[in-house]
């Protein structure tokens, strides 16, 4: 009987003892977040793509074309974009690059960007 008398205060004691810590636990306030950013998102970068099919009114045929951009943000309101479009059909390849600025960090985000490179167009039949 001695063996069994002390294994049921040693599951009492542990038991007292986890109730124990629960209790105090209990009364500690515990934050699950990370507390927000004071001063927005910060830098990143974002690469896309796209694509585009027009239909010409002279010949009736079909005009695909791809591109690429990367938009690069050094903070909230300062950025530099780089775009690269070619179309297939008379050929089109354009490049462009330059600064953006945005007026607000969240939301619906206005800017502005200035994008200045250079571009190809071969002429159809020799022209």
């Amino acid at each position: 009987m001695s063996g069994c008398a002390t294994v049921r205060s040693r599951a009492w004691g542990l038991v007292l003892a986890a109730l124990l810590l629960l209790a105090a636990g209990a009364g500690m306030h515990a934050d699950a977040q990370a507390l927000p950013a004071g001063t927005g998102t910060g830098m990143y970068v974002i690469v896309g793509g796209t694509f585009s099919e027009f239909q010409s009114d002279y010949g009736k045929k079909d005009i695909p074309g791809g591109g690429i951009f990367v938009d690069t943000n050094l903070d909230w309101r300062w950025g530099l974009e780089t775009e690269a479009r070619r179309i297939q059909y008379p050929r089109q390849t354009t490049l462009l690059t330059g600064p953006r600025w945005s007026f607000r960090a969240k939301g619906l985000v206005p800017y502005v960007k200035v994008l200045v490179g250079g571009g190809r167009f071969d002429f159809p039949y020799g022209y």
